[in-house]
């Protein structure tokens, strides 16, 4: 002690002091934090803790003499998914930097030679998959990377600093007191109508799950069957109008085949479309069922933006499946293929299957037998597309579909029938 007492004086042990409280003050809430200026009073000044949310404002009592910096590594902080994603899936891994402007509206910064810098203080961050961190300063410039952020104040300045740690679709913090609500971001990267329409089947596959009380992977099974009825409408008027489209199609085969036999140039053509006229149809007949396919195409796009971004389903698993956020993984190969990854998993072959039995099992009273071939073509072309696409997407996303084509299944079945 009389060696410390000789070495330290009075004043310079409680610098020393409060430099290690605001280590592990920091070192709770960001990965890591530089600082030039080790004679500044440093408080914090409110912190609230939420499930995984974290609130923390931190105050600085009086103008710092030197520079100060301030980092943070959205790795060691948790924003970015751990998980490799690969193959379409390679955006589920991605934490962007972005900014929350003062509409509310959320910008992805683009850097420029790697690296952007704003000093507006708007709240800065990085937006993860199930995690966001943002921070806040009206006194500091902000550096960004795509991996680091940096606070940087000048000498002379008093620094302020608030930073905010949670899950995008959690309520907290309360956005109050000039608080930004971290829900914000959740679904940011798509027009505002959207993220409405996202919010509201992330209600509807919430409220399932509530009501019910089942596991997420079987109120993902409601959740199909009940978006099919919502659907019902806008399904039928898509068989009715494939039904129309076939009717035509099979009247016309004969008629053209015979032109094609018999006309060419510009004798032909005239002959096609006195055939169209007479039938009391344009040349575009058959895009019908396609529009009206895609009125459920903005749905569909909600429904599968919804199931990347839903954090419960991280811990959530349904059969032999661990968690319904990332790929079944049967097993692990040694070497990582493209489009696949690095995993077998069983789902993307299930609904492959799903897709091809479907297929093998069309049939149509009103279509002629090679239309008949020249959808289940499509469908065998479809269903293998899919099949590249999802290998490497989260088991929900693959389930889904393979609920969805089974159902649709059944209902062209029932409504044939009926």
């Amino acid at each position: 002690m009389l060696v410390f007492d000789k070495i330290f004086s009075a004043q310079k042990k409680v610098r020393v002091l409060l430099l290690a409280c605001l280590m592990v003050l920091l070192s709770s809430s960001v990965s890591y934090a530089q600082f030039s200026d080790t004679s500044i009073n440093f408080t914090v000044t409110e912190e609230a803790v939420q499930g995984d949310g974290v609130l923390k404002k931190f105050f600085f009592a009086e103008p710092i003499k030197g520079p100060l910096i301030y980092e943070l590594h959205v790795q060691s902080s948790g924003v970015k998914d751990e998980y490799a994603h690969s193959g379409m899936a390679v955006y589920l891994g991605m934490a962007p930097a972005v900014k929350i402007l003062e509409n509310g509206r959320v910008s992805v910064i683009k850097l420029k030679n790697d690296t952007a810098v704003t000093s507006d203080g708007d709240w800065t961050g990085f937006k993860g998959r199930f995690k966001a961190i943002l921070v806040r300063s009206e006194t500091g410039v902000v550096s960004i990377t795509p991996t680091v952020l940096s606070i940087k104040w000048p000498a002379g300045v008093t620094p302020d600093l608030t930073i905010i740690t949670g899950k995008p679709d959690s309520s907290f913090p309360p956005a109050t007191d000039g608080l930004v609500d971290i829900r914000t971001l959740q679904y940011s990267h798509l027009p505002r109508w959207m993220r409405v329409l996202c919010n509201l089947v992330e209600t509807l596959y919430k409220g399932i799950h509530s009501v019910t009380g089942f596991g997420w992977g079987l109120s993902l099974l409601l959740f199909a069957v009940v978006i099919k009825l919502i659907l019902l409408p806008i399904a039928m008027l898509t068989t009715r109008l494939q039904n129309q489209a076939n009717s035509h199609k099979t009247a016309l085969e004969p008629v053209f085949d015979n032109i094609k036999k018999n006309f060419t140039g510009e004798t032909a053509h005239k002959k096609v479309m006195a055939a169209y006229k007479a039938r009391g149809i344009t040349p575009y007949y058959s895009l019908k069922p396609l529009l009206a396919t895609m009125v459920s195409l903005p749905v569909l796009i909600a429904i599968f933006n919804m199931l990347g971004e839903v954090e419960p389903l991280r811990g959530a698993g349904a059969l032999w499946v661990e968690s319904l956020a990332y790929p079944d993984a049967l097993a692990h190969m040694r070497t990582q293929l493209p489009l696949f990854g690095h995993t077998l998993n069983l789902l993307p072959f299930i609904m492959a299957g799903v897709t091809f039995f479907s297929a093998y099992m069309l049939k149509s009273a009103t279509a002629s037998p090679r239309e008949t071939q020249r959808q289940k073509r499509n469908l065998y072309l479809m269903g293998s597309i899919f099949f590249l696409i999802f290998y490497p997407f989260p088991s929900a996303m693959v389930l889904y579909w393979t609920l969805s084509t089974l159902l649709q299944s059944i209902a062209n079945k029932a409504m044939k029938n009926s």
